[in-house]
């Protein structure tokens, strides 16, 4: 393997966590992901430690960044995707340097590997607990009217759509995701299932929105890259009247919003 003076340059000042994706295992980011002084003192952090699981802002906002990628194998792009924004990121940039996505570590589940850190969480002892579906809601059926289930999550609602209000899109009709102070964090993954098994590893999980929050202008912005899934956790499953981030905010557009919610119709 090469290294440039320039990457081992950064090595000596900032050590392993200053390489790029390509000179650095996955394994070095798989389990943890590094704290601002993690990065460069190699001191592990969970990212439940974190606010928002390490997720930076909302996903409807134009500068947020994801928690973790959830998925398997990244988009081809992946290893231009820089780590959460500091001070220390933006020192390792005089060498052009990126430090990659970190990949999800579990989230709240980290914590039942220990007999002191678990008690008390659900997660642990048989998952979130079952809730219902938001009133009125008018979810989609199969054959004899039963609950369309996705693993332990009944579906909500497929390719929601409204009649954009504002913005580049006015009087268009567009796909459109949800907003609510329930919100908890979110990821990016390449399907559904990885989705929500990362909100079964957060504690109190109940509802997932998956999308594609797609704009050409900003595809190597890691949701925004093509095919790439946006998943929204949230504490409780929220009404489509709360589905009102048609992705107008910053020149793009939402496709496919789907919800799951932890309907006890699809549970034990």
């Amino acid at each position: 393997m090469y290294f440039s003076a320039q990457s081992i340059a950064a090595v000596a000042l900032f050590g392993l966590g200053a390489l790029p994706a390509s000179a650095v295992p996955n394994e070095a980011h798989s389990v943890a992901e590094r704290s601002f002084f993690g990065s460069w003192f190699n001191s592990p952090q969970n990212l439940c430690d974190k606010p928002n699981f390490g997720a930076v802002g909302k996903p409807w906002d134009d500068s947020s960044k994801p928690a973790a990628w959830c998925g398997g194998q990244k988009p081809s792009n992946s290893g231009s995707w820089p780590q959460l924004v500091s001070p220390a990121i933006l020192r390792v940039q005089r060498w052009n340097l990126l430090i990659p996505q970190p990949l999800w570590d579990g989230g709240d589940s980290v914590k039942c590997k220990s007999i002191f850190s678990r008690f008390g969480l659900n997660i642990c002892f048989g998952g979130n607990k079952f809730t219902n579906l938001p009133w009125g809601c008018k979810p989609p059926t199969s054959g004899g009217n039963q609950p369309v289930c996705d693993l332990t999550y009944q579906v909500q609602y497929v390719d929601y759509k409204i009649v954009a209000p504002n913005g580049h899109l006015q009087g268009q009709t567009v796909g459109s995701a949800t907003q609510d102070p329930s919100y908890m964090t979110y990821t990016l993954a390449n399907n559904v299932d990885d989705c929500l098994r990362a909100c079964d590893g957060i504690e109190g999980c109940k509802f997932v929105n998956t999308y594609y929050d797609t704009n050409a202008d900003q595809e190597d912005v890691p949701k925004h890259a093509p095919g790439v899934l946006t998943c929204a956790m949230f504490s409780k499953c929220v009404g489509t009247e709360q589905n009102n981030n048609f992705g107008g905010q910053d020149g793009g557009q939402i496709y496919n919003s789907n919800g799951y919610c932890k309907s006890g119709a699809c549970g034990q």
